[in-house]
């Protein structure tokens, strides 16, 4: 999976992350430049940022009708998919579906080719390798090429830029077959 990533230099990265937290300092900023300096910190230590609305439109769907990636709390064990009406919601939580409160356990996004289907499907979440695995998952999340009805493959572990509909590209690797065998629940 390639999807569509913002990138800056980091000396722009780090001076518009400047120009914002001054800007910011006598808490004169809105929840927008919050996000702005969360993603301006990011982008200067070189991460690639990405808006998960833009890896929904640059993707096709699989043959089931569905997005062909997932996007889940990276602690998760099964990631729930609900399509209805063109929203699509990626949560870890097959209940509370549209309660608010639960916003870092739920990725929503839009995307018209679905807006006439209405279902549920769900996903193994792919583990992440001790070499990249921070210390509270539940602070991350995993964006990966979702085949509902197998193993995950290409994870990428994002961190969420406040509440914002960017996510920075923490990690990504490949899934080794002993990881793709336990995920479909093989001996």
């Amino acid at each position: 999976m390639k999807p569509p990533t913002i990138k800056m230099p980091l000396e722009q990265a780090k001076a518009l992350l400047k120009e914002y937290r001054d800007h910011c300092r006598d808490d004169q900023g809105s929840p927008q430049d919050k996000d702005l300096i969360d993603g301006y910190r990011a982008l200067s230590k070189g991460r690639a940022l990405l808006n998960i609305d833009e890896v929904a439109a640059s993707l096709d769907l699989t043959e089931l009708g569905l997005p062909n990636f997932a996007i889940c709390r990276a602690d998760a064990e099964v990631c729930y998919l609900r399509v209805s009406g063109g929203e699509c919601l990626m949560s870890l939580d097959p209940g509370g579906w549209w309660d608010g409160r639960k916003h870092r356990r739920q990725i929503t996004f839009r995307d018209k080719r679905l807006e006439s289907r209405v279902t549920v499907f769900e996903a193994a979440v792919p583990s992440v390798p001790p070499r990249f695995r921070p210390s509270n998952l539940a602070r991350y999340h995993l964006l990966w090429d979702a085949d509902w009805q197998q193993a995950p493959d290409d994870p990428i572990l994002l961190r969420r830029i406040g509440r914002s509909r960017l996510f920075a590209v923490m990690a990504t690797w490949d899934l080794t077959p002993l990881e793709q065998s336990i995920l479909r629940g093989a001996p």
